[in-house]
């Protein structure tokens, strides 16, 4: 016979767990005193409790750094582990640093590079250029600072700007090219251009750079 009671509960040991069920009252219950014949009953308020061995259970997470570490001290959790995508998402990020530091060092060299003393036009250091005399492009001299002490200006030569050498000139410098031209060899290989050059400035005209000064 059944009572409104629970039964007592029934320890079930194995080797590999122990389980604890706690029967409570059958709602209903077909041949009543023949074992062979017991139907299926609906137990309400069963609870299974299952002990796994040391050996199945999944060893403890450890906290992945320092940082997660201290606030789970503090806190009593943990941080989440990163994600495979958080870490991803950084290297792409220090990619991209290091691509533009890349850019900007390369620009820097461009813009410094561009601010040598070589004329893009003529392919000579600019310093020549100063030792033309009177066929010297204008110079820029900078900021004026005035006379030395003791000293004042009386008389200022305004030049023209950059022109071609006069027909005169010119023709001094057509022979010269021509008596350079007719020797057979050179002991200086910078001169070797002298080989095929071809003299073909014009006269006293104003070059473009000169009639913009």
């Amino acid at each position: 016979m059944y009572s409104d009671k629970p039964q007592n509960t029934i320890p079930l040991k194995h080797t590999a767990s122990i389980v604890e069920v706690e029967i409570g009252r059958p709602e209903k219950r077909e041949h009543d005193g023949d074992p062979q014949h017991s139907a299926a009953l609906e137990i309400s308020g069963a609870i299974l409790k299952c002990c796994l061995p040391e050996a199945s259970k999944p060893p403890p997470q450890r906290a992945g750094n320092a940082e997660d570490l201290e606030e789970g001290l503090l806190t009593g959790t943990r941080r989440p582990l990163r994600t495979p995508f958080a870490t991803k998402f950084t290297l792409k990020k220090m990619l991209l640093a290091l691509i533009i530091l890349a850019s900007i060092v390369l620009l820097g060299s461009i813009l410094a590079y561009s601010k040598t003393t070589v004329t893009p036009v003529l392919g000579v250091p600019f310093n020549v250029q100063l030792e033309w005399a009177q066929y010297s492009p204008y110079i820029p001299h900078g900021v004026y600072s005035g006379p030395p002490s003791g000293c004042e200006i009386t008389q200022v030569n305004i030049r023209h700007g950059a022109r071609f050498p006069t027909s005169g000139a010119a023709k001094s410098i057509v022979a010269a090219v021509s008596k350079l031209q007719a020797v057979k060899a050179y002991n200086d290989p910078d001169f070797d251009f002298l080989k095929t050059f071809t003299y073909d400035l014009g006269t006293n005209d104003l070059v473009e750079f000169g009639a913009d000064q």
